[in-house]
């Protein structure tokens, strides 16, 4: 009988994708199933292969003993003694294998044999055992006296002789290709093992910082310095066209295309100037000056408008970007082609939020519909999400904060954080609406709250087409996308009377202009504000009590107090009417007298607790 090391795709994510099998496909239980509890453990699958045939090396010597049927696995025929003749039967093999492969083949085995059975392989009848002292139970008190067999052959010391600098040299010059010398650059000059060069990826490589990202066994990343002479290799490779599978272009090249956003290039080098092969000939006039007038001259095809500010910053960024990267190379670009100002600011746009009219007509024609996509349309204008928030929410997104108060748990987003806003009733009965809806076909996952059949991209299309047709039915012409919902969200809040940092907690923002950039504020909040101002003037507190004239007859604590606070008063009065005078001795006598204040008040409180 023969068995075999096979990879399946076909089976469940849990399931180990290296199996053993028999000549007829049959699969090994107790040895899949010991590979099946490591892949859930998470090991690599090169870890999981390695163990796969040491296993299989031990099932094909088990299988030609006498009176052992390889399919059972039992601990009455699986005993040192076992162990020991594996081990025997391994020395007599030509040729001789390695005695670290001999440790790692019986280390497996004795731990398939805890795996099962919960205990140490027994050590009969040979007596090759070893001996330690394991801790008590209960963490104290003398440890007990621990067996177990421990068959391990002796390994042999080697001794690394390295490469001296004739053999490096000699080594060096027999690789033509900028690939190999790449390879063997990152091997000899970064210490990287074989593995770890196959598996970088070309975001590994930071060239502007001089450091390279490396992924270790047991996927640990450590990051490594590289040395200018790699960084000169992997140049010369990154320059050259694409030949083999690695490393494929990553960066940008320092001559000819740099891709941009909107799926065109930087025209300088190919085009207007076809002599430009390398970036230390660039100068800023005519080549970076003639890019500028470029982006301002360019139209868009569908509507015949210029580039906005935004699309022109986000090109010139990227050439940045690319001058940073290229600033390492052996013929780096000159300083001052590229200038801040030469960055256009982005236009201000106004908020764009619904009128209080159209706003209510929209909500009515929504609550008319009452399907899933307008819910969840009137579920977004209530609480003020983005679109893509309102499709991540989950099936558990209410949450009750005790009594009468709510808040619904908003996913991580655009902004790339998480939130709780709070919920009145009629939101509370959205969410409910849409727990029901979500029943209906096509039934929703168990882990969104709104049913995603074909993806989260595919969901987010009807949404904004019923917005529309939603708009159209309520009378409003203008054409509206869901984000206006939150300008509108936002514009009602502040009129309502929240507070600006309240305000940027409920849209989830980290800095007050953004939220700046969805309020308007018309001149009717305008004029109320200041007429309410006027009313209630915040900055007219209550004047502190003025000093008696004379002695009092009796005097206790709370009169002391009082003149003591008085005291303090008037010294820093006096200090604030006379900026000419020495302002630190003035201070350290007003907070002498704080002080003194302080201490009569915690002796009086203490002299109170006792009575």
């Amino acid at each position: 009988m023969t068995f075999h090391a096979i990879r399946r795709d076909d089976l469940p994510a849990s399931s180990c994708p290296v199996r053993l099998v028999d000549e007829q496909g049959r699969e090994i239980e107790w040895a899949n199933r010991f590979l099946d509890v490591q892949w859930v453990r998470g090991l690599q699958l090169l870890s999981l292969q390695s163990y796969a045939y040491l296993l299989l090396h031990f099932v094909r010597w088990w299988s030609g003993r006498p009176g052992v049927d390889v399919r059972q696995f039992s601990a009455e025929q699986f005993t040192e003694s076992t162990l020991v003749d594996y081990v025997r039967d391994q020395l007599d093999e030509r040729p001789k294998p390695a005695p670290e492969n001999i440790n790692r083949r019986s280390f497996l085995v004795r731990r398939l044999f805890r795996f099962y059975f919960h205990q140490d392989m027994p050590h009969a009848p040979y007596r090759i055992q070893r001996s330690w002292h394991r801790r008590s139970p209960l963490g104290y008190g003398r440890g007990r006296l621990a067996t177990a067999a421990d068959l391990k052959l002796k390994v042999p010391q080697r001794v690394m002789v390295p490469l001296s600098v004739e053999q490096v040299a000699r080594f060096w010059r027999s690789f033509r290709t900028a690939r190999d010398l790449g390879v063997v650059a990152l091997m000899l000059l970064n210490g990287l093992r074989s593995r770890e060069v196959l598996t970088l990826q070309l975001e590994d490589l930071l060239f502007s910082e001089a450091q390279i990202r490396v992924r270790g066994k047991g996927s640990r990343v450590r990051m490594l310095p590289l040395p200018p002479e790699t960084i000169r290799i992997l140049w010369k490779k990154l320059s050259a066209p694409a030949c083999g599978c690695w490393p494929p272009p990553c960066v940008p090249p320092p001559y000819g295309t740099l891709n941009t956003p909107s799926g065109t290039s930087w025209p300088i080098c190919v085009k207007a100037f076809p002599a430009i092969r390398r970036a230390h000939q660039l100068r800023r006039d005519p080549h970076l000056l003639g890019y500028l007038e470029h982006l301002w001259m360019r139209r868009v095809s569908y509507s015949g408008k210029p580039l906005a500010a935004v699309s022109r910053a986000a090109h010139l960024i990227r050439l940045r970007k690319l001058f940073d990267l290229l600033a390492d190379h052996a013929f780096p670009p000159r300083p001052g082609l590229l200038l801040s100002e030469d960055i256009p600011r982005p236009d201000q746009v106004l908020p764009r939020p619904l009128t209080p009219a159209d706003d209510a007509c929209l909500q009515a024609e929504l609550r008319r519909r009452g399907d899933l996509l307008s819910t969840a349309l009137w579920l977004t204008r209530l609480t003020g999400m983005q679109i893509g928030e309102t499709v991540d929410l989950a099936t558990d997104c209410l949450r009750h904060l005790g009594g009468d108060r709510w808040a619904l748990h908003v996913p991580l987003g655009k902004l790339h954080n998480q939130r709780w806003t709070p919920v009145d009733e009629q939101v509370r009965t959205l969410v409910a609406r849409l727990a029901f809806l979500r029943t209906l076909p096509p039934a929703a996952g168990p882990e969104f709250l709104l049913p995603r059949p074909k993806g989260r991209g595919v969901l987010c299309a009807p949404l904004r087409a019923a917005l529309c047709d939603a708009a159209t039915q309520a009378g409003i012409s203008a054409h509206i996308v869901p984000h206006q919902m939150r300008h509108t969200y936002a514009t009602s809040m502040l009129r309502a009377g929240v507070s600006l940092p309240a305000l940027m907690k409920l849209l989830g923002h980290r800095t007050a202009n953004m939220t700046l950039r969805y309020l308007e504020i018309t001149q009717q909040d305008l004029q109320r504000e200041f007429h309410l101002a006027r009313q209630t003037p915040r900055h007219l507190i209550p004047l502190p009590a003025s000093l008696p004239g004379a002695d009092p007859d009796g005097m206790d604590a709370t009169t002391v107090v009082e003149r003591l606070s008085a005291a303090a008063r008037v010294l820093d009065l006096y200090r604030q009417q006379n900026p000419t005078l020495s302002q630190k001795p003035l201070q350290l006598l007003l907070r002498r007298l704080v002080r003194v204040r302080s201490r009569f008040q915690k002796l009086f409180d203490s002299a109170a607790s006792e009575k």
